[in-house]
């Protein structure tokens, strides 16, 4: 798949687009940027649509993430990683690093806006250092964050953590999903919105702050909820249990998609479980380094003759498919 910079040089070579930007008064980097972020903009709506916005399937747990780098371009380095662990709509706990960048140059201008000095991060860690234990920190947990679907997530996947295996929303489609009548949806201006008070580009603060709006539209502000319907009872007599994070839905949304079609939930791997869905999982988790424990008791039960089919999120969402067909 092409980069987003690789996307939009390529639209830029375009003769119809540098015939409508010549009639811009923008520069030639003001162009590039304009061009990326719609490019960056349209990938993120397109990964993450708002009809995942449902209210009722909004994550409850999840870590809130945020970066700050040398620039937008695939060649700038990631200058500090910070996240903001929430549980039950509590926060309990926070992840905050700088980045050693090596001999990349930190522009003055990035200096300024983020307050961080080359002198801050010679002593950081390295990024792998620090994505290994952001991994740890995140626990399979959906992501937060603001503008997280079209720039952090590309960015940290292009420095060696991809991420994008992980359900995630963005508070950018999300306030625009809103009514807030807002000229725009920058995180300053919602800041100002909801009255939070703290620097902003600094990625510690921009999570906590990005916490607080989150919270402030899935409670108040963001009106859309699931229309209620009939399900036809199909799967009365299905028993299912799950291991690992998803991409496409929630552990609280796959529980409520199963309730509602008649089946039931196992937190364990049983002679009656009828199916084992499985998801990401995290490394930490697993028994022998590749399996997660309800895995491993899946395979041997499958071994002794048992009917249980262990099967993706993928396949979970054909069979839901077929069951709304």
């Amino acid at each position: 798949m092409a980069t987003y910079e690789e996307m939009t040089r390529n639209i830029l070579r375009d003769n119809f687009v540098q015939e409508t930007l010549e009639q811009s008064n923008l520069s030639s980097e003001e162009k590039y940027r304009f061009i990326h972020h719609i490019v960056s903009v349209y990938s993120g709506l397109k990964r993450h649509p708002y009809r995942l916005y449902y209210k009722d399937d909004l994550p409850t747990d999840y870590v809130c993430l945020d970066i700050e780098t040398t620039g937008l371009t695939k060649n700038d380095k990631v200058t500090q990683i910070a996240a903001v662990k929430v549980v039950n709509d509590t926060i309990v706990d926070t992840f905050e690093s700088y980045v050693n960048i090596g001999d990349t140059e930190l522009p003055i201008q990035i200096s300024y806006l983020t307050g961080i000095s080359k002198e801050m991060l010679e002593d950081a860690p390295s990024f792998d250092e620090v994505a290994d234990s952001l991994i740890e920190f995140l626990d399979g947990l959906s992501l937060i964050g603001h503008n997280i679907t079209s720039f952090d997530l590309p960015f940290l996947a292009r420095n060696g953590l991809d991420l994008r295996q992980l359900l995630a929303v963005d508070t950018v489609g999300f306030a625009k999903a809103s009514p807030l009548g807002l000229e725009n949806h920058k995180l300053e201006t919602l800041m100002d919105y909801y009255g939070i008070n703290t620097t902003a580009h600094n990625a510690l603060n921009d999570s906590l702050a990005t916490v607080e709006i989150y919270n402030a539209l899935k409670n108040k502000d963001y009106k859309r909820r699931r229309i209620s319907e009939d399900y036809p009872q199909i799967w009365e007599d299905t028993k299912f249990s799950y291991t690992g994070a998803f991409a496409n839905f929630t552990r609280k949304t796959l529980e409520n998609k199963i309730l509602s079609f008649g089946g039931t939930i196992s937190k364990s791997v049983t002679k009656t479980t009828d199916y084992l869905v499985v998801g990401q999982q995290i490394a930490k988790n697993l028994t022998d380094g590749v399996r997660s424990s309800k895995e491993t008791k899946c395979m041997e039960m499958i071994e002794d003759g048992h009917p249980i089919r262990m099967i993706t999120e993928e396949e979970f969402l054909g069979l839901l498919q077929e069951v709304k067909n």
